[in-house]
């Protein structure tokens, strides 16, 4: 279940959504989304990322392209931000970038790349400490919601069809005979 702080305000939306889960190791995926920027533009933004570590474990995560280029030598945006093995992902971004006519008004913010202990079902990200704001420095207002991740084993899940077509097909041969 992915459990978000609630905040006052009205304009943006970020919410997780897990995308699939493959593999022996349980590779999950979550994008953290932000719309409702048609009166906005984004110029920079602070969260606190905060998972069980006992269930994930953060292997990468990739920032949008909406605030510019990332690479060193374009100099167009900055991340500052503090990833610990405790749990904490702390994303701090800003961009350099002046003309904001080209971001869209609802974009992927940021996606979280997680690989799932074996044997876990359920997990929990939270999402606290969110500053938005503008190209001046002033604060955006938005509300926050939240989407349930449910880490769904695959290979459980071919096992378990595999023996309920081998049942389906027994029970067609059965009354064939």
């Amino acid at each position: 279940m992915l459990l978000i702080k609630k905040m006052a305000a009205t304009i943006l939306c970020l919410t997780g959504v897990l995308f699939f889960s493959t593999s022996a190791c349980f590779a999950s995926v979550v994008e953290i989304n932000i719309s409702g920027l048609s009166n906005y533009e984004l110029a920079a933004f602070s969260l606190d990322i905060s998972y069980d570590t006992n269930v994930l474990s953060l292997e990468s995560y990739e920032l949008t392209d909406q605030l510019g280029s990332f690479v060193e030598e374009d100099f167009e945006a900055i991340d500052d931000s503090d990833w610990t093995d405790d749990g904490l992902l702390s994303l701090n971004i800003s961009t350099y970038l002046m003309d904001f006519s080209n971001q869209a008004d609802e974009f992927v913010l940021v996606t979280l790349n997680f690989t799932v202990v074996d044997g876990a079902d359920l997990s929990s990200i939270t999402l606290t400490n969110i500053l938005l704001g503008d190209e001046y420095g002033d604060a955006i207002p938005y509300t926050v919601s939240g989407t349930a991740i449910n880490v769904v084993p695959i290979p459980s899940a071919f096992a378990l069809m595999g023996f309920g077509l081998m049942g389906i097909a027994g029970l067609t041969r059965r009354s064939k005979n």
